[in-house]
């Protein structure tokens, strides 16, 4: 198991923890998100079946609702992470500035792993 899902794993845990609850904040919305999208898919759906007139406005509905829900829904936990001074999934520089570091660590390795064996690829 890796650190990153060593540290989510370890957050998850604290978050139940802390909270008391088996649900977070975030997991209730992304669930109301879903029932509420898939309401609506599954009421267009019926009313085309049916051959309801108003299923032109429905679709357009539905589709318009695809993407402001997840976006009201991203907002909304920003925004709660931005009153409470707490890193989010929604927040801009989730990881910071040591994030930024470990990448650039990362991404030097990799590049010192390539030359490793090109030159190896050129000696044989």
């Amino acid at each position: 198991m890796s650190d990153i899902e060593k540290n989510i794993n370890s957050e998850k845990e604290g978050n139940e923890k802390e909270n008391g609850s088996k649900f977070t904040f975030k997991q209730v919305l992304a669930i109301l998100g879903i029932v509420v999208l898939a309401g609506l898919y599954l009421m267009t759906l019926v009313a085309a079946i049916m051959g309801q007139g108003s299923v032109t406005g429905l679709f357009a509905t539905c589709v318009i609702a695809t993407f402001v829900v997840p976006l009201l829904i991203w907002a909304m936990i920003w925004g709660i992470g931005a009153i409470t001074s707490k890193k989010t999934i929604a927040s801009v520089n989730l990881g910071g500035a040591d994030h930024i570091d470990d990448v650039s660590a990362e991404i030097e390795k990799i590049k010192s792993e390539n030359e490793t064996k090109k030159e190896d690829g050129a000696q044989v």
